[in-house]
């Protein structure tokens, strides 16, 4: 393995520095999304009478209710334990725009961001179907984030 150089490793440090920052404002931005999202759900609600989500002996429907909460928690967890490849596609530019980035900047910014390397033939195919979706589009060989991917992950960012 050849050694690198103090230079060289001054810049490759930086931009692992500055990409690991702008994927947690990219992530920060997303939970604040969300916080808005409950807060507002949770005052459109404060006039309805309290539910309980506990299980009542002999009642079965609230047993049943309760298992398709544990399902629906389950599957959050799991969606927002791990982002998807399209997701940190989305982060990735939304964190870059309006400058833009190829694919291997992409890749090169997940790896140094989020930890996580992702085969070159994996961010294609992850690339041409947030295409094919409209949430992302491609410039002189530049990929940039469209309106709509903005707002998937970004709904405070919807018009009214």
């Amino acid at each position: 393995m050849a050694e690198e150089t103090l230079a060289a490793f001054l810049e490759r440090r930086e931009r692992e520095l500055a990409n690991k920052i702008a994927a947690l404002q990219g992530s920060l931005r997303a939970m604040e999304a969300e916080l808005h999202q409950v807060r507002s759900t949770r005052a459109a609600y404060s006039d309805f009478p309290p539910q309980t989500f506990g299980v009542v002996i002999g009642d079965k429907r609230l047993e049943a209710d309760q298992d398709v909460q544990k399902d629906a928690l389950n599957t959050f967890s799991k969606l927002i334990g791990q982002p998807t490849v399209k997701r940190l596609i989305r982060q990735v530019l939304a964190s870059r725009a309006p400058n833009g980035a190829t694919a291997a900047q992409i890749g090169d910014f997940i790896r140094d961001a989020y930890g996580r390397d992702v085969q070159p033939d994996t961010l294609r195919s992850q690339l041409a179907r947030s295409k094919a979706q409209g949430m992302i589009e491609q410039r002189d060989g530049e990929w940039y984030l469209t309106k709509a991917g903005l707002m998937f992950d970004h709904p405070t960012s919807w018009p009214d």
